[in-house]
């Protein structure tokens, strides 16, 4: 399921979620959907490693604020509360997934060190 991030729940939705989160920040322009499909492949995929969030929209100079960015569609991975990559413009499946994987790969080395 994708997840809907304010920023006011950007914390505990992503900073301290339990698992790596794919964070997205999109405009509402004509790839879009074509966005959306990229991030359903990926919670399809991966759902049990990790977590898929959207930004709304309407908050997003809050979240370019807080991130000290200035444009979208830019994406996130977050890991123990530490951005661990930034992907930058439209995204295919493709490098989604490559996010998605390097997420799953830092999960299962800290639970190999445990």
């Amino acid at each position: 399921m994708l997840s809907l991030v304010w920023p006011e729940t950007l914390k505990d939705e992503v900073i301290q979620a339990q698992k790596p989160v794919l964070f997205a920040l999109l405009n509402k322009d004509e790839s879009y959907q074509d966005q959306i499909k990229a991030l359903e492949k990926v919670i399809h995929l991966f759902n049990k490693h990790i977590k898929v969030c959207l930004g709304i929209e309407e908050f997003l100079e809050s979240f370019f604020e807080h991130f000290g960015i200035n444009g979208a569609p830019l994406y996130f991975l977050f890991y123990d509360g530490k951005e661990v990559q930034r992907f930058f413009g439209h995204a295919k499946t493709k490098d989604l997934i490559g996010i998605a994987e390097v997420g799953v790969r830092l999960s299962k080395n800290k639970k190999t060190q445990l």
